[in-house]
């Protein structure tokens, strides 16, 4: 980009500009507004207290977990809060039940920062009385930001920036909805790739990281977190889980049909036969949030529909037509 269309583009990229909060978004209304950004750096002071004051690690959590409800990396909300899936846990635990599973090893895709995980856990354990563990397979579980003169940038580990700050006031990169994206994407997009460019090149030997991972969960033995692309199969996982859950991930506002399809066969491999497969998702009113989800079962060469709430998820019909092959 030359320096005078660069210029223009710092000149006229107002809406883009966001102010920096000490935590959260206290109030809907900043959220509306799209003026406000949670910090990040806060996230770092979490953790940190709560390594250190383990008698604080539940207040410490809900703090970082409303800061998460407003980050978003590269098109997917981070959005989470404890006792989200708690119909769906229910729906699981009557399950294990009546199948009498005396243990529990399941993957947890897309877990955000690993609230419902932790609920999960707590709440198979305490109600179906068996050991249970469970991995949390998600993309992003950590940020790096690096100090560039008096310029911070915030990045994900495939060095993705997703946030430029200077004092209280940055500059969100993130792509744009409504008219807001029909003006600004075009410009979001063109920095992104200059601080790509950048950070490819760049020294991040003086950076920090900031974990994205709930430090709750962080203090539970039993829950294993990798960061590993959905998309990308793991092989060493292949068969090995009695349950894999998807919740608020696998839908077509993120991925096209074609890239969920893809998914639901590598999630198809990671379970044992006979494992079951959880697809859910949250919908989001002004007032209420409702869950919607089922639990299918792997068997020959697809999946057996097993129970579901009130309502199915969108690519139910895809989960019911798979054929592995």
């Amino acid at each position: 980009m030359n320096n005078r269309r660069y210029l223009w583009y710092e000149k006229y990229s107002y809406d883009m500009i966001r102010y920096i909060c000490n935590s959260y978004l206290r109030y809907p209304w900043m959220t509306r507004m799209k003026v406000f950004f949670p910090s990040l750096d806060r996230l770092i002071d979490l953790s940190n207290e709560a390594s250190i004051y383990t008698s604080k690690v539940i207040p410490l959590s809900d703090e970082f977990s409303r800061i998460m409800q407003n980050l978003q990396i590269q098109g997917v909300w981070k959005w989470t809060r404890h006792q989200r899936l708690k119909d769906m846990d229910r729906l699981l635990s009557k399950y294990v039940a009546e199948q009498k599973w005396e243990k529990l090893h399941m993957l947890d895709v897309g877990a955000s920062d690993g609230s419902t995980t932790l609920d999960t856990f707590e709440y198979l354990s305490q109600e179906n009385k068996i050991p249970v563990a469970i991995t949390i397979a998600e993309k992003d579980v950590r940020l790096l930001c690096v100090k560039k003169n008096r310029t911070t940038i915030y990045f994900n580990s495939s060095r993705h920036p997703i946030l430029i700050r200077l004092g209280r006031i940055a500059l969100c990169l993130e792509r744009m909805e409504g008219i807001e994206g029909v003006v600004f994407n075009r410009l979001a997009s063109l920095l992104t790739r200059r601080y790509t460019q950048m950070l490819k090149y760049g020294d991040f030997s003086a950076s920090r990281e900031i974990s994205l991972i709930n430090p709750s969960v962080l203090h539970c033995p039993a829950i294993e977190v990798c960061e590993k692309n959905l998309f990308n199969p793991e092989m060493t996982w292949f068969s090995r889980y009695d349950v894999v859950r998807a919740s608020n991930v696998l839908n077509l506002s993120y991925y096209s049909e074609q890239k969920i399809r893809k998914a639901i066969g590598i999630l198809y491999r990671y379970l044992k036969e006979g494992g079951v497969l959880i697809i859910s998702r949250n919908l989001i009113s002004r007032d209420v949030e409702k869950e919607i989800g089922c639990l299918w079962k792997k068997k020959d060469d697809g999946f057996s529909h097993i129970s579901c709430l009130d309502e199915q998820p969108e690519i139910a019909g895809m989960v019911d037509q798979f054929r592995f092959s």
